[in-house]
Formats: C-alpha cells, structure tokens, sequence
C-alpha cells in the first residue's frame, strides 16, 4: 500500500496553510483534520459554504467545518 500524502493548495508567510474548496465532502475533511490535527495550522476558503454537506442530511459545509473548529474564509467567485 502506497501512504497518501495531503499538502494544502498553498501556504501563507506566517505558515498558515491554505485549501480552497468549493465543495467538500467526507474525505477533504478527513484530510484537513488530519493535517491539523498533526500540528500544522490550516484554513479552509470555501466557495459554495452553504452547499449541503452530505445529500441525505441537511448539514452546510460551513457548519461541518464549524463542528470541526476549523477556521474558514468566504472566496467570492469576484475574488479570483
């Protein structure tokens, strides 16, 4: 079995590392919180944060990542 590796798209001068998502679903945030969890400071730019996390509950991605304690950012479709 080949270990998977997970790097964020792109990291700040202060270290911070940045993923922007526009959906998101169980295995993004599996990662993330791995990534987090394994000490790194991470934020999470969301494009569709109201979208429904998983189809059959009524959960957004904003509120996934909330639960989480996962810092996030709004990236408006005007911002790139």
């Amino acid at each position: 079995m080949v270990p998977m590796v997970y790097v964020p798209d792109f990291m700040l001068p202060n270290g911070t590392w940045v993923e922007i998502k526009g959906l998101l679903d169980d295995v993004d945030l599996k990662k993330i919180i791995a990534f987090r969890d394994a000490g790194h400071r991470i934020i999470v730019g969301l494009q569709k944060p109201n979208v429904k996390f998983n189809k059959s509950k009524t959960t957004t991605i904003e509120m996934k990542l909330e639960q989480y304690k996962i810092p996030y950012f709004y990236v408006r479709e005007s911002d790139y």
